[in-house]
């Protein structure tokens, strides 16, 4: 694990995100955020990680709140923690966890 993620560290400032990956948060490293849509610009779309059978409420993450990358969910354990949130996982949103998961990883500046 260690060696495939510090490779993701391009250059100080510039990290490749892919849908799954797993980050920490610089104001609360014991937090873990999953990435649900690699996004455009400097923006990504995010779920905060209650356990690896729940996930949060989705919003918005942007470059500068990824301190470290720290590993990678499966799109079975996703769909499985966004079925098990409070929000639940509806037939829509379903198919947009899909389409997200097979875009392709890319470098953000941080």
């Amino acid at each position: 694990m260690g060696r495939e993620y510090f490779r993701r560290e391009k250059e100080k400032g510039s990290i490749q995100i892919s849908f799954g990956d797993i980050h920490t948060c610089g104001n609360n490293p014991e937090r873990r955020y999953v990435i649900l849509d690699v996004g455009k610009k400097d923006w990504f779309m995010v779920s905060q990680i209650i356990d690896f059978s729940s996930l949060g409420f989705p919003g918005t993450g942007h470059a500068s709140d990824i301190k470290k990358i720290v590993g990678h969910m499966s799109l079975e354990q996703i769909l499985e923690g966004l079925r098990n949130s409070a929000i639940g996982l509806n037939p829509e949103f379903e198919k947009d966890i899909y389409t997200n998961s097979r875009k392709p990883s890319r470098n953000i500046s941080k």
